[in-house]
């Protein structure tokens, strides 16, 4: 953290499952002070969940609970393990933004994740539905009771469904995913061999080498094409809405300039798209590079504001289009 974000190593404090990991003993109150908060008022009253996004970043909890969900993690956050947060402990003390005494996620250990162990086959399964829809009361410390706490805000569940979308249509998008396994397979060609024969397991060495990695990586490559697929239903179907539209993003010269969804800066060198739902505006900003931004040409949505840079997108039609226009 200190690396990244230049905020004193000594002013940072981490919770680990629910547990200090980083700091003394006494910090884990910070956590309970913002934990029950959540959980113990009613976060669709605008100003309890006001007060809950000065304890939590929920823009980056929402990231991260999609991101958890869009993988099908059976070994994180949602199941109570591997999940870690921090915060300074005295805001202000640092010049970084986020040194403000709200608390954040940090991401690690998603080996149990896309299939891994199932072929890749279970890419169709709506892991969503139960984990927004427990079957028992989640208890101190864990997380989940903070995303089921706050879904009552119709703010918050507009943030995680758009945190949804944004996770499989620019973070997995198929072309994408593909190019990424792409270039992270020739040192694991080089490296996994050896490391079998090292770590084991056994029955990988005797009878698997060299197949075993060429087979895993096409489960991988199985899960992450299924899941682009499905995802946009599951998510349909667990929060009852229309069926998603397809939103098409170019523009006419991407040296001039690109376009931002949501958080999400794009790749315009080729059309962007992506499945959205009516029921959630989401945010259009040109980023102008070479030129400057003159307007929106858009069709199947209406712009808050066509003539703005940065300007809000309702919706209307199954199929969207929206260009950017820079000179």
């Amino acid at each position: 953290i200190q690396y990244n974000y230049g905020i004193d190593n000594n002013n940072v404090i981490t919770v680990k499952n629910g547990e200090i990991e980083d700091g003394e003993d006494e910090d884990i109150a910070l956590y309970e002070e913002m934990y029950y908060y959540i959980t113990e008022n009613d976060m669709a009253d605008e100003e309890c969940y006001r007060q809950a996004t000065m304890l939590l970043d929920v823009g980056s909890f929402a990231d991260y609970c999609a991101l958890q969900m869009y993988i099908y993690n059976e070994d994180g956050i949602l199941d109570n393990n591997n999940w870690q947060m921090w915060r300074v402990r005295t805001p202000g003390a640092d010049e970084s933004e986020l040194a403000d005494g709200r608390w954040r996620m940090m991401l690690f250990d998603t080996d149990y994740s896309s299939g891994v162990y199932v072929a890749g086959e279970n890419f169709a399964y709506n892991n969503l539905v139960e984990t927004i829809s427990p079957e028992e009361e989640k208890e101190f410390p864990n997380p989940t009771a903070l995303l089921i706490s706050l879904l009552k805000s119709p703010e918050f569940r507009a943030e995680l469904i758009i945190s949804l979308c944004d996770v499989r249509n620019v973070y997995f998008q198929r072309e994408r995913a593909q190019h990424a396994i792409s270039d992270i397979r020739p040192p694991y060609e080089q490296l996994s061999p050896d490391t079998f024969k090292r770590f084991g397991p056994e029955w990988i060495v005797q009878w698997a080498l060299p197949d075993h990695l060429t087979g895993k990586i096409s489960e991988l490559t199985r899960f992450l094409n299924g899941r682009y697929g499905q995802f946009p239903r599951l998510i349909k179907e667990t929060f009852g809405l229309s069926e998603p539209s397809t939103v098409t993003i170019t523009t006419a010269d991407p040296a001039l300039g690109t376009v931002k969804v949501n958080h999400s800066t794009l790749d315009l060198t080729a059309p962007f798209e992506g499945a959205y739902f009516a029921e959630y505006p989401i945010t259009i900003t040109a980023e102008p590079a070479a030129g400057a931004f003159v307007g929106w040409e858009i069709t199947g949505a209406t712009a808050e504001d066509p003539t703005a840079a940065s300007t809000k997108l309702t919706i209307t039609d199954k199929q969207v289009t929206v260009k950017a226009i820079f000179e």
